[in-house]
């Protein structure tokens, strides 16, 4: 069985490759004397909605992929292994409950995404991404490794339900418990002040790269930090008070930086930014409301993130650049498009029926009840997004036309891709309470 893992790890086909990942861990499964599979798998209904999140875009990604190695014919096997291998690791982070298990899929997941931004990005600059990215993936990782060892010392477990076994250590090292599982996933989400490594990572990777970054890798340390704060709500109720604030005042500022931005994807980049930050907020208070509007909130920008950077992408492969003053007036060009971009803007800001409207109402009346501090910063946040977006609108959508001439059209590859988008928006509006 182990000599046949390999040999499929080895193989060029991008299907036997993913199997390959997949019996490799079988493998593991069967051979771990200490667990049982009940106790490394975790199939709760988070898992279960998150793990479905990363078919869903990995859906649209395999068709972004066959209208790319169109182009690339010589690098379309590889880019498809990468493809697989990095949806693989990710829906295993999700599903497993084994905290070793979940630290070493949370790290090597990032290795496939360094690969797409080196081997298919843009500009020379992605060198100095990708750089930024292993720089700041290595100094949060070992606070959190540190955080899983302490932990298995303590309480001779490796489980995520076993983290109440902290509850009984003094309160300083509950807090140095606290901020060693937490920064890592600040690091990666990111909090406000850990973010530079995001936006140069989205700007130099190509639109599959920032696709998948904005859509599942951000969620996947979300999914930690959701499932990290509920153990420490009651010890350190002043610290996650003080973690909220902080969250919602970098929000605020990632939105502040938006407006003055003239790269696309530099802008929809700060924009994921101020969204992670309310989602930090939600999460950290622990309020029931808020949590739940946190947990709305990072679904919805799973899909609409990932719809933006992908009309970004679809604009620079028209253009050749991502400056808002040079792809303007695309409403004279591209009627559809230009529609498009209409909705997931209006997505973005949080315009009902949508489903961000719901999240940022529940964090918004939970706010109200606990701080006025953060029942004002969420409204600037609010407006300032608002802002933006009407921005970006305007000055994308309208406006004369520029000198820059493409002959790239409105194919029908790009409707599915933004409509795998789409759908599932629109079908969870419908049908919100599946999400509680």
């Amino acid at each position: 069985m182990i000599g046949l893992s390999m040999a499929l790890l080895l193989s060029w086909s991008p299907t036997l490759m993913g199997a390959g990942v997949v019996s490799a861990f079988v493998v593991l499964l069967t051979h771990s004397s200490l667990y049982s599979c009940q106790y490394i798998l975790s199939l709760d209904k988070f898992a279960i909605i998150l793990s479905l999140l990363v078919f869903w875009v990995f859906c649209a990604l395999s068709v972004c992929s066959k209208s790319y190695t169109k182009k690339v014919a010589s690098l379309a096997d590889s880019l498809s292994s990468v493809l697989v291998i990095l949806g693989i690791l990710l829906v295993l982070s999700f599903m497993v409950e084994n905290l070793i298990l979940f630290y070493i899929f949370f790290e090597v997941s990032l290795i496939p995404l360094m690969v797409v931004i080196l081997g298919w990005g843009y500009q020379v600059e992605r060198v100095s991404a990708t750089l930024y990215l292993l720089v700041y993936t290595l100094v949060g990782s070992f606070p959190l490794l540190l955080a899983f060892v302490g932990l298995l010392l303590k309480g001779q477990t490796l489980m995520w339900f076993f983290l109440s076994a902290l509850l009984g250590l003094f309160l300083f090292l509950i807090c140095y418990f606290f901020f060693f599982l937490s920064f890592s996933f600040f690091i990666k989400l990111p909090l406000y002040g850990l973010h530079l490594w995001l936006s140069k990572a989205h700007v130099e990777a190509p639109g599959m790269g920032s696709m998948v970054l904005a859509a599942v890798l951000l969620k996947l340390s979300a999914y930690g930090l959701y499932r990290v704060s509920p153990y420490f709500s009651f010890s350190l109720l002043k610290v996650n008070i003080w973690g909220a604030a902080l969250s919602i005042l970098g929000a605020a500022l990632s939105a502040a930086v938006c407006m003055v931005q003239s790269d696309l994807k530099a802008m929809i980049a700060y924009s994921s930014v101020s969204h992670m930050g309310v989602m930090i907020m939600g999460f950290m208070t622990q309020s029931s409301a808020m949590m739940s509007g946190a947990w709305v909130i990072m679904l919805s920008h799973g899909f609409c993130s990932s719809a933006l950077f992908y009309l970004a992408n679809i604009n620079y492969e028209r253009h050749l650049t991502r400056q808002l003053s040079i792809v303007r007036g695309q409403v004279s060009v591209f009627y559809y498009f230009s529609l498009l971009w209409v909705v997931f803007l209006m997505i973005n800001f949080s315009v009902p029926p949508f489903l961000t409207l719901w999240g940022e109402a529940s964090v918004i009346f939970g706010a109200f009840w606990l701080n006025y501090f953060f029942f004002f910063f969420l409204g600037l946040n609010m407006f300032l997004v608002s802002y933006f977006c009407m921005y970006c609108f305007s000055t994308l959508i309208h406006g004369r036309v520029s000198g820059y001439k493409s002959s790239l059209g409105e194919t029908s590859v790009n409707f599915i891709v933004l409509l795998f988008h789409f759908s599932p928006l629109i079908g969870l509006v419908l049908n919100v309470g599946v999400l509680f």
